[in-house]
């Protein structure tokens, strides 16, 4: 081998040693900063185990113990070479040396879990490939255990949105090993997103009687247990939400109890349950708030009065000087127009038998959906998806609630909640995603029996809790409603056939 190859072969090794040693450094480093995060420096044990240690140590290399440490390190080799080194200094110096040193060491014991744990989420962000106009990636800020089951991580995220990070949200669970319960910017710094992290999975069942004391208020309801505990929601700041989801799903399970749910909370309260079906929501009609519908043209009869309660309160609002209605202070109820399957009130191409009455009500649901929850009327609707054919666009946009259950499709899922999560949830009867603007929440939704739906019923009719409510314009609908639907409907049926 030539001098020269010899050099540059020597300078290589120097280099990559040189490297090493600020690389072991700079680990050594980061590491000491996640010890600032424990509580290692506020438990009053471990200063006085450090200061026990250095007193120690120092007390060995007064006496000139040392070469113990290096034989129980099997460093002995090494003996001559470290008695000279310790010549050097004098006992305040090798005191210094040796608590500072002890310190590091602490440091980096203690801060070796966090930093791990911060490589490793800091890791799964980087395998979603989100970058900035400029190549960056978002840099992971902190890493907050908030509880033995829920992590949070901030990040600071300029340049790259929310929704980027909510379209990869199955590859973040994928990548982290935990389920994403939440993706928000920070409140207080638009630049940082905060995302919530769940190890344990939801209960498959979660029983209604065990969750009805957390709806506390009056016109409220559980929605479902998270991972973070009871989600609930009321008519005050939702004033209209829908329920969607595929096949056994548990889309009327979920409907009735929410049903039920606000008739035991709520004092001053009427139901106009729209039941095309015939099937769903009959259990309710013995209570004296609630109607139920189950013939088309009766609900469009149901629905033109319902606007015009609507406009009569605004009006009433108008004359008093107030913007909203207040059951107590306005002497009036809250209204809840729930309609169960809501496709069933499908887009009629003109010229059919139905054509007019279809119109009609989509265009009174549409009046209702943009004004009425200042007039204290809430929409409430169930499908197993949702499109422009079944519900107006105008209409979705003024849902402030969803609750998907598993869906089939990723468009169904898009539809609903503007991402695929409710397409990638568990094959578990009212598993589901709710939205409340920009929150997404896995949830469990409340499960009761039909028995017990029926028992509740029963005993809200015998309390007589609803005994004072005078439903809008109660015995005003045509008494031949019923046949006119009947007719509509048989002339459909023949020109299906003639078809």
């Amino acid at each position: 081998m030539s001098k020269k190859s010899s050099s540059q072969s020597s300078g290589k090794v120097s280099e990559s040693i040189f490297n090493g040693i600020i690389k072991l450094s700079l680990h050594c480093y980061h590491t000491c900063r996640y010890s600032f995060k424990t509580d290692l420096f506020k438990k009053r044990e471990n200063f006085w185990m450090y200061l026990a240690l250095v007193f120690l140590a120092y007390v060995n290399i007064i006496k000139g113990n040392y070469g113990y440490f290096v034989e129980f390190l099997h460093m002995g080799c090494f003996r001559e070479i470290i008695v000279k080194i310790v010549s050097w200094f004098s006992y305040f110096q090798l005191l210094f040396i040796t608590a500072t040193f002890m310190a590091v060491a602490f440091m980096v014991i203690a801060g070796i879990p966090g930093y791990r744990m911060h490589r490793r989420y800091q890791k799964a962000i980087n395998g979603l490939n989100l970058k900035d106009g400029l190549g960056k990636r978002p840099k992971l800020l902190k890493v907050e255990e908030i509880d033995e089951n829920r992590t949070k991580l901030e990040l600071l995220s300029e340049g790259v949105g929310e929704e980027r990070y909510k379209a990869r949200m199955d590859d973040l669970r994928a990548a982290a090993g935990q389920r994403v319960e939440s993706i928000n910017f920070k409140k207080d710094d638009s630049r940082k997103m905060e995302i919530y992290l769940a190890k344990r999975l939801l209960p498959e069942k979660v029983l209604y009687s065990d969750l009805i004391s957390h709806a506390t208020t009056p016109y409220s309801f559980v929605v479902g247990k998270s991972m973070a505990g009871v989600v609930t929601a009321s008519l005050e700041t939702t004033p209209h939400f829908m329920v969607a989801g595929a096949t056994d799903g548990g889309k009327s399970v979920t409907f009735k109890s929410y049903l039920t749910g606000l008739l035991e909370s709520s004092e001053r309260i009427q139901f106009y349950l729209m039941d095309f079906k015939g099937t769903e929501l009959n259990d309710f009609k013995g209570l004296p708030n609630v109607v139920v519908v189950n013939e088309i043209l009766e609900g469009q009869i149901w629905l033109d009065k319902l606007v015009k309660e609507m406009e009569s309160r605004y009006k009433s609002l108008a004359d008093k000087g107030h913007n909203k209605i207040d059951p107590e202070r306005d002497n009036l109820d809250r209204i809840v127009i729930a309609i169960d399957e809501c496709s069933d009130i499908r887009k009629a191409r003109r010229g059919e038998p139905s054509y007019t009455v279809y119109e009609k009500m989509r265009i009174a649901i549409d009046d209702l959906a943009r004004k009425a929850r200042a007039s204290g009327i809430h929409l409430m609707v169930a499908t197993q998806k949702i499109d422009k054919a079944t519900l107006d666009t105008r209409v979705q946009e003024n849902i402030q609630g969803r609750l998907a259950l598993r869906m089939d499709t990723p468009e169904n899922s898009r539809r609903v909640l503007q991402n695929e999560m409710a397409c990638g949830l568990p094959a578990v009867p009212g598993r589901g995603i709710w939205k409340k603007g920009a929150d997404y929440v896995e949830v469990q939704t409340p499960y009761q029996s039909e028995e017990e739906i029926k028992d509740r019923i029963k005993k809200l009719i015998d309390s007589k809790k609803f005994a004072h409510v005078k439903m809008i314009a109660r015995g005003e609908v045509s008494p031949d409603s019923s046949n006119k639907n009947k007719h509509i409907k048989k002339v459909e049926e023949n020109v299906q056939v003639s078809n």
